[in-house]
């Protein structure tokens, strides 16, 4: 699945350089690796792995979304944090949707700071494939 995603990314970056869409790519890869490696770890407590493949979805909404003219970060991150709440005030197993809330905060955050005050170094790591 990750090669097929990486060849997708490699072969729209080709045809042509977008820095947003990168960006969004930086964003959505690692959070479906690692919401789905999480998930692997826990294939043995069903009520966490079902949780983590949920979340592992999420990074596909972006695609599909933006070619509806949709914010399909903003809709992930909403989705994150409806999950938490849910599972929260329902009081379920809430703490995937806690760790997967916060690893899309931290990856959000890094990919805002390079599209909104640091395009050169967002630049310099589109450079690093396709340069």
């Amino acid at each position: 699945m990750v090669v097929s995603i990486l060849m997708i990314i490699h072969q729209q970056q080709n045809r042509e350089k977008s820095l947003e869409v990168f960006a969004v790519n930086l964003l959505d890869v690692p959070s479906f690796v690692a919401m789905y490696l999480l998930a692997i770890y826990f294939r043995k407590k069903s009520a966490y792995h079902s949780r983590f493949m949920i979340m592992s979805t999420v990074p596909f909404l972006s695609p599909a979304l933006a070619r509806l003219n949709l914010p399909g970060v903003y809709v992930g991150l909403v989705l994150w944090l409806v999950f938490f709440i849910i599972e929260f005030f329902n009081k379920k197993i809430y703490r995937p949707y806690l760790i997967g809330f916060g690893f899309y905060m931290f990856n959000f955050a890094f990919v805002a700071y390079l599209l909104l005050g640091n395009r050169s170094l967002l630049d310099k790591i589109w450079g690093l494939f396709w340069g």
